[in-house]
């Protein structure tokens, strides 16, 4: 799967469905406009913050945004809570340990705790990869989901 791709090209679509620039855009959510050029040159992705940014002025699932269901569920949304308590529910709930997270996924320990403690904040990739190996949606890993 290419994420990159796939984001950038959503992206474009739901900027030119809304009918506005990508610097109102920009402005209108408080991303500096750089940034959105380079997501729509397929240059990079965005960090965990402002792909929810992205997804709430939308009112799209983090899934669609990023090519994961071709579904576009039109919902409201909660706002996300921050990543280590989304990530400690949801290790509780389907009762694993960060060490099993680790040994079934090959994420490294010291990125898993950093994850827990709220030192750090995973990449696209890896929201991808945990709601994989959780078998949720990226929002339902998010606390986005009504």
């Amino acid at each position: 799967m290419d994420i990159l791709s796939l984001f950038s090209e959503r992206l474009n679509d739901l900027i030119f469905e809304k009918k506005i620039t990508s610097e109102v855009f920009a402005k209108e959510i408080g991303i500096d406009v750089s940034n959105i050029y380079r997501y729509l040159r397929k240059e990079s992705v965005p960090v965990l913050s402002n792909a929810i940014k992205i997804a709430d002025y939308f009112n799209c699932s983090l899934d669609f945004l990023f090519g994961v269901t071709e579904e576009n569920y039109s919902s409201t949304y909660k706002s996300a809570q921050p990543f280590d308590v989304c990530f400690k529910a949801i290790l509780e709930k389907n009762n694993r340990s960060r060490y099993r997270v680790h040994k079934d996924t090959g994420i490294s320990d010291q990125r898993l705790d950093d994850w827990y403690h709220g030192i750090r904040v995973p990449t696209i990739e890896n929201i991808i990869a945990l709601a994989g190996y959780f078998n949720c949606t990226m929002d339902s890993l998010m606390k986005r989901e009504n």
